[in-house]
């Protein structure tokens, strides 16, 4: 018999609501396409909630938005109240997101019983600019590693954390600068085309 921890299966680039699936490997068991799908829109929500929110700054707006808000949102509510905080501070600063755009890459499903793992790449756009001028095409840009883990409760998968893979621990703006979001290292602002 196969061993499952070996199955590796190569998903041609398939889109699905505007997330780009590269490949899912699986280890003890494969997760059949409605999990696979249901376990990336939860993800792929949870990443919009939270840029919704450092873009409006309101976190309850940005949660009833999504059908799936209660499978994900418990798990992030540090994460929203960030967001929450960084687009205070840009508004502080009379800056501001003006919308954004979200990339979800997934690189590895692995079921384990009632639990799961998804591993992915996001890649966050936002339209950026100042209070008089909100229709700036400067762009603000990050790329971010994510582990999100699951839990099935009730039949139904439920997001239990949302690791930040690659995002500085430390960072800690200077005195008097505007909170942006943990990845500001990475970010880059592109000039207008």
């Amino acid at each position: 018999m196969f061993n499952l921890k070996n199955v590796l299966l190569g998903v041609g680039l398939l889109s699905l609501s505007g997330l780009t699936i590269a490949k899912v490997l699986c280890a003890q068991s494969v997760p059949d396409s409605a999990t696979a799908a249901q376990l990336i829109a939860i993800a792929k929500a949870t990443l919009n909630a939270q840029n919704e929110v450092r873009v409006t700054g309101d976190i309850n707006t940005a949660v009833t938005k999504s059908p799936l808000a209660l499978s994900f949102q418990p798990a992030i509510h540090d994460h929203l109240e960030r967001s929450r905080r960084g687009q205070a501070g840009l508004a502080a600063s009379k800056q501001g997101f003006t919308g954004f755009k979200t990339d979800l890459t997934v690189k590895k499903i692995q079921v384990n019983g009632n639990t799961a793992t998804l591993d992915a790449t996001e890649l966050s756009q936002f339209g950026l600019g100042q209070e008089e001028d909100l229709r700036s095409h400067k762009q603000y840009k990050y790329s971010l590693e994510h582990r999100f883990n699951f839990v099935l409760q009730n039949g139904q998968w439920v997001l239990s954390s949302d690791q930040e893979l690659n995002a500085p621990d430390t960072y800690k703006p200077p005195k008097g600068t505007p909170q942006v979001p943990p990845n500001a290292i990475k970010l880059q602002i592109d000039p207008p085309n």
